[in-house]
């Protein structure tokens, strides 16, 4: 999973690991790279995650 800049397609922070860890436990490894006045769109029902 990439986190990646909209405009430049910078990429921000990128993990990776066996399938059966699932995208949102990949997603909370990605949590640190973020900043205040960031815009994060996420993906397959993210928001339904604790």
């Amino acid at each position: 999973m990439t986190l990646v800049e909209t405009g430049t397609r910078a990429v921000i922070g990128a993990v990776f690991g066996p399938a059966r860890d699932g995208e949102t436990s990949y997603a909370t490894r990605l949590l640190h790279h973020l900043t205040p006045g960031m815009l994060v769109s996420w993906d397959r029902g993210f928001g339904s995650n604790d």
